[in-house]
Parts: structure tokens; C-alpha cells; sequence
């Protein structure tokens, strides 16, 4: 390495005259540029690795080139099964078979596509994931590679699925509560507003069962005996 922080790749020769040694040559190249790439390259393929994201590389022509770890664990296929296979394997809904096909149209024209989508797995049931697609081209425009991120969303779902039961639903019997209602009617409403129409709302009491419901919510073994 020079004073001025450039690396210089050094090479040298012996020199020969009538067969005896008679000096060395020496030649630099400088190699700062391209130690620089290998540094980036290698930064990239550690962040690759270790992604807590699955993450796979394709070419040009969208044939997978390599996956992550936990693209191999989250799809239940090794590295070697997706080398050169086409990512409509990876990704479908078979109420929708012109996804994948909507989502490469987008790919291509805006370089980025972002969205839910339905991740196949091998002997599995496919999960909802978060899928993030990104082009990279050269300095003239041209594709290069892709690179594909996506997380698994099955616990995420199911949290917001609880929350909104909860929400929403009478905790002791599992019908829809007051909030929810008040919803709907809200709803109801703006509907016949825009069109002019009517609804009605049928109110329907049931006898004790205020008393019903305080009993159920006992503990039976609180209950005194007579």
C-alpha cells in the first residue's frame, strides 16, 4: 500500500544473462479498485448468509441462481433443488394463476414490486408471506440479476386474526359485540345515504338473560351448595 492509501499489486522476475542471474525485474499494477469490489462482493455474501429475510439471486432471464439459508429452511427445499429453477415455483395462488405473471409485468416496468403473497413449500401447506422483488441493471440499463426477499407472516396473521376476535367478539359467548355492530350499522348507513335507499334494525331482547349470562361466568365451584 502507497502513502496515498492506493494497494499496488507487485510482481517480480529474475533477469538472466548467459544463464547466470544478473538482476530482478519488478512490475505494480494497481489493484485499489478491484480490491475494493472483492471487498464489497464479500460484505454482500456475509449479508446474504446471514439475512434473518430468505433472500434468492436470479439472472436475467429470472431462473433462480442461489438462495439464502432460510429460504432453504422456510421452503423446505436444499440450495442444489433451486439452482436454475424458475421462481413461479416459488410463489402462487390457485385462486389467481396470473399473479406471478402481474407481478413480473410490474418487475420489469418499475423495478420493484412489494406485496403479500403465498409461498409454496415442499410437502407442505403454502404460507402468506411479505414479498419484496428488486431489478438490478447496469450502467446501460441492462438486467442483470433480481434479488427476492420475503418473511414468513403465519404468526403475524394469526396475532392480528386474535386481536380483531377479541375485538370484535363477546369474550363469553363468541358473538359479535356492540362494537362490531355499531360498525355495520355505520356502514349501513352510508350505503342507503349514497344510494338513496332505507335499512331497519331489528332489536330483539331475550328474557334474564343478563342472569344467563352472570351464570355462566361463575365458577361453578364458587357456586354455594344448599
Amino acid at each position: 500500500m502507497t502513502t496515498q492509501g492506493r494497494v499496488l499489486e507487485r510482481v517480480t522476475r529474475p533477469q538472466f544473462s548467459r544463464g547466470e542471474p544478473s538482476g530482478r525485474v519488478f512490475s505494480f499494477r494497481d489493484i485499489t479498485q478491484s480490491t475494493h469490489t472483492q471487498a464489497r462482493l464479500r460484505l454482500a455474501a456475509k449479508g446474504f448468509e446471514s439475512s434473518p429475510d430468505a433472500v434468492f439471486i436470479t439472472g436475467p432471464d429470472l431462473l433462480i441462481l442461489a438462495v439464502n439459508p432460510v429460504c432453504e429452511r422456510l421452503t423446505q427445499t436444499p440450495h442444489a433443488e433451486w439452482a436454475g429453477a424458475s421462481t413461479e415455483l416459488l410463489f402462487g395462488d390457485p385462486h389467481d394463476p396470473d399473479l406471478l405473471h402481474r407481478i413480473v409485468s410490474q418487475l420489469k416496468d418499475c423495478g420493484v414490486w412489494r406485496g403479500p403473497v403465498l409461498l409454496n413449500r415442499k410437502g407442505m401447506v403454502a404460507c402468506p408471506v411479505e414479498f419484496s422483488w428488486v431489478l438490478v441493471r447496469d450502467d446501460q440499463g441492462q438486467i442483470l440479476h433480481s434479488i427476492g426477499f420475503f418473511k414468513d407472516q403465519t404468526d403475524e396473521l394469526a396475532a392480528q386474526r386474535r386481536i380483531e376476535q377479541l375485538a370484535y367478539t363477546d369474550v363469553l359467548t363468541g358473538l359479535p359485540n356492540r362494537l362490531l355492530l355499531s360498525q355495520r350499522v355505520a356502514y349501513a348507513l352510508r350505503l342507503a345515504e349514497r344510494g338513496g335507499g332505507q335499512f331497519s334494525v331489528f332489536f330483539i331482547d331475550l328474557d334474564r338473560f343478563k342472569h344467563i349470562n352472570l351464570f355462566s361466568s361463575v365458577d361453578p365451584l364458587k357456586i354455594p351448595k344448599n
